[in-house]
């Protein structure tokens, strides 16, 4: 998937912040998408619409991983953290529910897709 390139949201989180929001939120992001998160954070796709699995999908930027959200003038609202504060009413620590050990990844129209966490 390509990214705009002038739409991703600096600065770009290094390894410790990483790390700091792993601890904090008791999660192991896969390698892959610590990686797309260090270089594309926040940024909108080239194409936002795709298909997988059967379905269609419409991804309208992904989240990124800030410092501060409050420093990056009217963006910072895109931060994984601000996003899972907003939605964790939805993301329960109860196992049998669907939605336990999720973590928001983008906005897409009407809705924020999440990656799943669990082992």
């Amino acid at each position: 998937m390509r990214i705009k390139k002038n739409t991703i949201i600096h600065p770009l989180p290094k390894e410790n912040l990483i790390l700091e929001f792993e601890e904090d939120w008791e999660v192991k992001l896969p390698e892959d998408y610590r990686d797309f998160v260090k270089r594309y954070g926040g940024g909108e796709p080239a194409e936002a619409a795709f298909d997988y699995n059967g379905h269609s999908y419409m991804i309208e930027r992904f989240l990124c991983l800030l410092e501060d959200p409050d420093d990056v003038d009217d963006l910072g609202w895109y931060d994984i953290d601000v996003v899972r504060s907003q939605v964790s009413w939805r993301l329960t620590a109860n196992e049998d529910l669907i939605g336990a050990e999720m973590l928001p990844i983008a906005e897409t129209k009407g809705d924020v897709p999440f990656l799943s966490t669990s082992d």
